[in-house]
C-alpha cells in the first residue's frame, strides 16, 4: 500500500477558498504581525486538524532563520538525582505554546577521565538557546563550551544578576523559621546532609541557612546549624542529636535531608510533631513522608515557563544584552509535622 499523501498548505487553501499565505498565517500566528480574522483562522485550524495536517518544521526553520530548538540541560550525572519537580513541564509547555521544540540534554551517566563530557548538541550547534539547571554540578568543560557557543543561555535555579530564574530562598527560610517560632518552638536547628566532594554548596542551601540564622537572632534565639558533608551522615547526625536532645524543631534544607531524618528518628523513639516539629523546602518527598512535612513550596513549573520565555525573548530579539533575572517567592504549606 502506498502511504497516504500528506495534506499541504495549498490543499487547505484550495479546499477553503482562501490564499496559501492566509492559511500559513492562521497556522503560524507568531510568524508575522499580520492577523487573520478569528472565524477564518478557526475554520482553517479545524480543517487542518481534521485532515491531520502537520507543519513542516524544516520549512519553518528556513523561513525564520532559526532551528526552533531550545535545549533543557539538567547537569546531573546520576539518573536518580532529584529533579526540579515540574520545571521540565513548564519548559516544554511554554516552548510548545511559542512554536519551539525542547531538546533534553544530560551528562553521560558513566564517563572515564579521558571521555569528552560535553554533550554533542553543544558541539553540533543544534540549538537556538539553552536553559541550564546544574545545582552546582556543571563540569568546567561544559561551562566553557556553553560560553563559547554564543547562544542565548538562561540559568534555572541559579542565583545570578542577569539571565537567570531563581527562588528567594533567603526570605523563604526566614518565613519558615518565624513560623516555627510562632508555633512555640525555641530550640530550632537547621539540618543539611550533603556529600558533594569538592563541589561548593548550592546558593539555595547557603541562603536557607542564612535566612534561618537571621530569623533566630532577630527573635533572640540561639541558632543551631548542622551541615553534614559526609556519606556517614547517620553516625554524625545521631551523635549531634544526643548532644542537643532539647531541640524541639528542625528546619531541613531540603526534601532529601528530611528523608534522612525520618530514617533515624523513629528508631530513637522520637515522635513528630509531639516531640519534634519538622519543616522543609520543596514537595518532592515532604507531602509523602510518614508524617507529611510542612514546607515552603518552590514554584518550579512557573520558573520553567519563565526561563523558556526569557530564552525565547533573547532568541527573537537577537540580542546579546543581559536580561534582568526574575526572582520567585515561595508559599508556606502547613502539614501535620508542625500541628500539635
Amino acid at each position: 500500500m502506498r502511504p497516504k499523501r500528506k495534506v499541504t498548505l495549498s490543499d487547505i487553501a484550495q479546499a477553503l477558498g482562501v490564499s496559501k499565505p492566509v492559511v500559513s498565517l492562521a497556522l503560524n500566528p507568531r510568524e508575522s504581525s499580520v492577523r487573520v480574522g478569528d472565524a477564518t483562522a478557526q475554520r482553517i485550524r479545524d480543517y487542518a486538524e481534521k485532515h491531520n495536517f502537520r507543519l513542516n518544521s524544516n520549512a519553518r526553520s528556513i523561513s525564520s532563520g532559526r532551528l526552533l530548538n531550545i535545549g533543557y540541560f539538567e547537569a546531573k550525572k546520576n539518573s536518580n538525582a532529584v529533579r526540579l519537580l515540574g520545571a521540565s513541564s513548564g519548559v516544554c509547555d511554554a516552548a510548545s505554546r511559542n512554536g519551539y521544540r525542547v531538546v533534553m540534554v544530560k551528562l553521560p551517566e558513566h564517563t572515564q577521565p579521558e571521555d569528552n563530557p560535553i554533550p554533542f548538541v553543544f558541539r553540533e550547534s543544534h540549538l537556538d538557546a539553552l536553559i541550564v539547571s546544574h545545582h552546582g554540578f556543571l563540569p568546567k568543560a561544559c561551562k566553557e563550551a556553553i560560553d563559547r557557543s554564543g547562544m542565548p543561555v538562561v540559568y534555572l535555579n541559579e542565583k545570578k544578576r542577569n539571565n537567570a530564574i531563581y527562588a528567594d530562598d533567603l526570605s523563604a527560610s526566614r518565613t519558615l523559621t518565624q513560623y516555627l517560632i510562632k508555633n512555640g518552638c525555641t530550640k530550632i536547628a537547621f539540618f543539611e546532609s550533603t556529600y558533594r566532594g569538592n563541589q561548593a554548596r548550592h546558593y539555595s542551601s547557603i541562603d536557607r541557612e542564612k535566612g534561618y540564622t537571621q530569623a533566630m537572632l532577630a527573635a533572640g534565639l540561639t541558632p543551631y546549624p548542622k551541615v553534614i558533608r559526609s556519606n556517614d551522615w547517620r553516625t554524625d547526625w545521631e551523635l549531634w542529636r544526643k548532644e542537643h536532645s532539647d531541640i524541639d524543631a528542625i528546619v531541613c534544607s531540603g526534601d532529601m535531608s528530611t528523608l534522612l531524618i525520618f530514617q533515624s528518628i523513629y528508631q530513637n523513639g522520637i515522635r513528630i510533631p509531639e516531640d519534634l516539629q519538622l519543616a522543609s523546602f520543596g514537595s518532592t518527598f515532604s507531602p509523602y513522608c510518614p508524617v507529611p512535612v510542612t514546607s515552603m513550596e518552590i514554584p518550579f513549573y512557573d520558573m520553567g515557563v519563565s526561563a523558556t520565555e526569557m530564552a525565547i525573548q533573547m532568541i527573537e530579539q537577537a540580542t546579546k544584552s543581559q536580561l534582568k533575572s526574575k526572582v520567585f517567592s515561595m508559599e508556606l504549606v502547613e502539614r501535620e509535622s508542625t500541628r500539635k
